[in-house]
């Protein structure tokens, strides 16, 4: 199955300026990355598929561009397998590692351990699809995240009051606290407005750049 997979990059990029800020390695393969997860999961082989997804993204990192960050997605039941980094493998790159959690279910195990075990190997962390699923506002205080990013179904309903107030108090708590906010899933001009609008600095989605490049074991291509 993991033989199938692939990854691409998608550029994070500073809202006012448009500069690039780095890129989200994303899982891609014959099937759908949900399908491809759910797989992993039934098949108790999700730390070995984030390993080898890891594995094909810093292999490439000499194709993209010099000292950004590389954002790397970390499934729930592969955090305790990932708690003691091979600092080899990570931290020797130009540019900054983040590793994105998402809580798709209750973790059944001590996350701050991992989350220290990072901290002290120089990995930053990022909350991923914030507002959505089963991220719960406590998780801020367990993870004390680098980086928060806002769910595309909050940043595509901007329109709605509720959430566009909702959203900029975690761009006003994400300043108190010291982490940055990343809007994902921009998808027009207007949406990328409402975020500069309310303090929202760094974003991605296709508006601002389509996963692009690939990796795969036999090399890169576009």
């Amino acid at each position: 199955m993991l033989s199938d997979c692939y990854v691409v990059y998608q550029p994070i990029r500073h809202l006012k300026t448009g500069g690039l800020y780095g890129y989200e390695a994303l899982l891609r393969g014959n099937k759908s990355p949900s399908e491809i997860i759910a797989d992993a999961v039934k098949n108790n082989i999700v730390a070995d598929m984030d390993h080898s997804i890891h594995d094909l993204a810093l292999k490439s990192l000499p194709h993209l561009e010099k000292e950004k960050k590389i954002f790397l997605n970390v499934h729930p039941h592969s955090v305790p397998d990932l708690a003691i980094v091979d600092r080899s493998k990570y931290l020797h790159i130009e540019g900054d590692i983040v590793f994105e959690i998402t809580e798709q279910s209750e973790f059944q195990f001590d996350l701050s351990r991992s989350i220290e075990g990072w901290r002290r190997s120089g990995i930053n962390i990022a909350l991923d699809d914030f507002g959505n699923g089963y991220n719960r506002i406590n998780l801020l205080d367990v993870v004390s995240p680098n980086f928060i990013k806002i769910d595309k179904t909050l940043i595509q309903s901007l329109r709605s009051p509720i959430i566009r107030d909702f959203v900029h108090f975690t761009v006003i708590w994400g300043r108190q606290y010291g982490a940055e906010i990343i809007a994902e899933g921009i998808e027009t001009a207007n949406q990328l407005e409402q975020c500069r609008e309310i303090g929202i600095t760094i974003g991605q989605g296709y508006f601002l750049g389509m996963p692009d490049q690939i990796y795969t074991t036999r090399g890169v291509a576009k």
